[in-house]
C-alpha cells in the first residue's frame, strides 16, 4: 500500500503542475498531508483517506484500487467566499474525469464524490472536495 500512496500522490502533483489554470491560482502551492506552518494563501493540501481493493474477475492484478483522496483549499481573503468558489471550480477542471498518468497502472476513473460547505475559521476561508479515484494494474 506504501507504494500505492507514493505513485498516487507523484500522480496527483503532476497533473497539478501540468494545470497552468490551478497551478497559478495557488501560485504552485499544492502541498501533501500538511502545509507548512509559514504556508502563503491561498494553498491546497490533499491526502490519501483510504485505499481499497475491489475484487473483479481474474487474478490479483486484474483488481480495482479504489482510492479516495481529500483537497481542501484555504484563502485569507476577503471575498466572502468568493475566491474560494472559483478555486474548487479550478479544481474540478483539473481533476474530475482527467486521466491520471500512474506508471504501471490504468486511471479508471477520477471523480468528484463530494464538497463540503464552505467554512470560515478563525478568519481563513476553506473548503474540503473529496475525490474517487480508480486505478488497475496494467
Amino acid at each position: 500500500m506504501a507504494v500505492e500512496i507514493d505513485i498516487v500522490g507523484q500522480a496527483i502533483m503532476q497533473r497539478f503542475m501540468s494545470d497552468a489554470s490551478l497551478s497559478s491560482a495557488i501560485a504552485d502551492r499544492m502541498y501533501f498531508q500538511q502545509a507548512p506552518q509559514d504556508a502563503v494563501s491561498p494553498y491546497c493540501v490533499f491526502s490519501i483517506n483510504s485505499i481499497t481493493h475491489e475484487e473483479i474477475m481474474g487474478g490479483a492484478d486484474d483488481n480495482i484500487t479504489s482510492v479516495t483522496l481529500q483537497f481542501s483549499l484555504f484563502s485569507e481573503d476577503n471575498t466572502g467566499g468568493v475566491r474560494m468558489a472559483g478555486l474548487i471550480a479550478l479544481l474540478t477542471e483539473c481533476f474530475d474525469w482527467n486521466d491520471l498518468v500512474i506508471n504501471g497502472w490504468n486511471c479508471v476513473k477520477m471523480q468528484r464524490v463530494s464538497v463540503d460547505p464552505i467554512m470560515f475559521i478563525d478568519e481563513i476561508w476553506q473548503a474540503n472536495v473529496l475525490y474517487e479515484l480508480w486505478m488497475q494494474k496494467q
